[in-house]
């Protein structure tokens, strides 16, 4: 059931699905709507099992009181609420005392504000292409062309502002791809000081922009399980992340990470020459890789659903 009203997906469910149609920040009427639709749906289909993603999808869980036999509650983020803590810890609370489980999308995760380990790690799967976007990439020497970001525009976790910065000292195109509360404010700037930044919105398929001499750059405070990087190693893309534990977990080479916003910088200039250097040792990606196919990640949902924990 996806509660908020958006594009479709690129990989499309063969399952039922009971859109809510709530209009993101749309308001307490436009919550009350949807979270009736919400029960509504609930009380119709009487699941046996409830999986609960991200804050919103939580919140209404809590609020529904229903008897269900299973609340599977699946932890993204190292701060989910980040905005409404209060509200997360009742929301938290009352799931707990519902008898839910708690499970992590990468093992790095704790359990926010719940006094116990995830019952089980159940990664993300992404889909892979059946021809790689980029094999066409030179294997020698390649410069710089533009600059990517994808992902939510949030000064928190993710840090967008950083691409403006990079895009106030270097000539090179900044394109962003996504979409969040800190667009217009990002827009301003980027009018005020004349910076050749483009800003795509949300796309699909955001790696079909992405062509040789392109490098990725996530500036990320904190993370879940990292899918943007994953994707992007998955069509082998140069890139640039913050050393941060959330990312240092995935043991790339030294000269993919950056200790602070300036860094960024220097190593986009340092690899400018050489930007195909920046991509990811095969090895390193297959071992990442190999552990998100619909696949493998699917059979660790029915071993996890089957187990009746």
């Amino acid at each position: 059931m996806p509660i908020n009203i958006s594009e479709e997906d690129l990989v499309k469910p063969i399952c039922p699905i009971y859109p809510l149609g709530r209009t993101w920040q749309g308001g307490l009427i436009d919550f009350v709507k949807s979270y009736i639709r919400f029960v509504r749906v609930v009380n119709n289909w009487n699941p046996n099992v409830i999986i609960l993603n991200c804050d919103l999808p939580e919140l209404f869980g809590a609020l529904n009181f229903k008897h269900i036999h299973r609340i599977i509650v699946v932890e993204h983020a190292q701060q989910p609420f980040a905005t409404r803590v209060n509200l997360g810890k009742i929301v938290r609370k009352i799931l707990c005392k519902r008898g839910s489980e708690f499970v992590a999308v990468s093992k790095h995760l704790e359990i926010w504000n719940v006094p116990r380990k995830p019952e089980a790690v159940l990664l993300n799967a992404i889909e892979f292409q059946k021809q790689n976007l980029n094999e066409s990439y030179s294997s020698g020497p390649v410069v710089l062309k533009n600059i990517f970001f994808v992902g939510r525009l949030a000064t928190i976790p993710k840090r967008p502002e950083i691409m403006l910065d990079i895009s106030a000292q270097i000539k090179n195109k900044v394109i962003m791809i996504g979409d969040g509360e800190a667009k217009k404010r990002l827009q301003e700037r980027i009018i005020r000081e004349s910076l050749n930044v483009e800003m795509l919105g949300y796309v699909k398929s955001p790696w079909e922009f992405m062509n040789q001499g392109d490098v990725l750059v996530v500036p990320s405070l904190f993370e879940g399980d990292g899918m943007v990087i994953i994707e992007a190693i998955s069509h082998d893309l140069p890139l640039l992340l913050s050393d941060i534990p959330d990312f240092r977990r995935f043991n790339f080479p030294e000269h993919n990470y950056c200790a602070a916003p300036e860094d960024f910088l220097k190593r986009i200039i340092d690899f400018r020459s050489k930007v195909n250097d920046l991509r990811v040792p095969e090895l390193s990606r297959n071992e990442i890789l190999q552990t998100r196919t619909a696949e493998s990640v699917g059979d660790s949902w029915v071993s996890y659903l089957s187990s009746g924990k």
